[in-house]
């Protein structure tokens, strides 16, 4: 832990994202979700990310910051935009439930298909979800 403290010390992002994740789970150290928070924000401000990821987790959740949607939809995009499949899939979910901006299958179903390519297996189940609660004349068959 003490390299870890050393490296994110002097703004290693790699070292702070590892700090935050060993806050946030408690292994090695006490369990501390805002001290998680602020360490993953740190790499997340650098364009790491997971790290990212993990923000938009945290706000859309209310771990360790307050609740708010809006919060996690920016950080969900910043770490989509980079290929990010967890933040993809999450974007999906935010845009399948209406949480921070209006419902909208489509876009929900735009990002659950980056995700799905990029490997996240929860976006092709979601996917399939939302495909399932279409009307049969919206769907074409090619």
């Amino acid at each position: 832990m003490k390299w870890f403290e050393k490296a994110a010390g002097v703004g290693h992002k790699e070292s702070e994202y590892c700090l935050g994740r060993a806050y946030y789970t408690g292994d090695g150290i006490e369990q501390n979700f805002g001290l998680a928070v602020s360490w993953y924000r740190k790499a997340a401000e650098q364009g790491y990310a997971d790290a990212q990821n993990i923000i938009g987790d945290a706000y859309r959740d209310g771990n360790g910051v307050g609740q708010d949607y809006r919060q996690a939809l920016e950080w969900y995009r910043k770490a989509a935009d980079q290929g990010n499949a967890a933040a993809q899939n999450s974007l999906g979910d935010m845009y399948a439930g209406g949480l921070g901006v209006e419902k909208n299958l489509g876009d929900a179903m735009k990002w659950y298909m980056n995700a799905a390519q990029h490997g996240n297996a929860d976006a092709r189940s979601n996917l399939e979800k939302v495909i399932g609660t279409l009307p049969k004349e919206n769907l074409v068959h090619r």
